[in-house]
């Protein structure tokens, strides 16, 4: 896969305010239960896929970075409306069975995402 960039001014998830630099313990609270449902935070992360296909492919054909990672906040801020500060906190406060599972709806929804890619590329 090759790497696509695009100026972060095209971003949706910085145009949504992603990475301002603020947290709101609301939006924390909100983040953790999307993080600790993994079929609620797939559909989330499935729908930033469709959504903000722009900054998903900048995002996810950088197999340099944590793509999880990415995925999350982004599921986060698209469902919730959470900064990537909220989502972090988030994450460090839930368990490690819930981390494991929110990992794993990245990679399900990561692969999922790939597999789509590649075959529209084709052609």
């Amino acid at each position: 896969m090759n790497r696509v960039y695009y100026p972060c001014a095209e971003w949706e998830d910085w145009q949504a305010g992603m990475y301002r630099g603020t947290t709101e313990p609301s939006a924390i609270e909100k983040s953790m239960a999307l993080l600790a449902s993994p079929e609620r935070l797939a559909k989330a992360m499935r729908a930033v896929t469709i959504h903000w296909p722009i900054v998903t492919e900048h995002q996810l054909t950088n197999l340099e970075h944590n793509r999880r990672s990415w995925l999350g906040q982004a599921a986060c801020c698209f469902a919730v409306k959470s900064s990537e500060i909220d989502t972090r906190i988030a994450w460090g406060r839930l368990t490690d069975i819930q981390r494991f599972e929110a990992n794993a709806a990245a990679d399900k929804v990561i692969d999922e995402w790939e597999q789509t890619y590649q075959t529209d590329s084709l052609f």
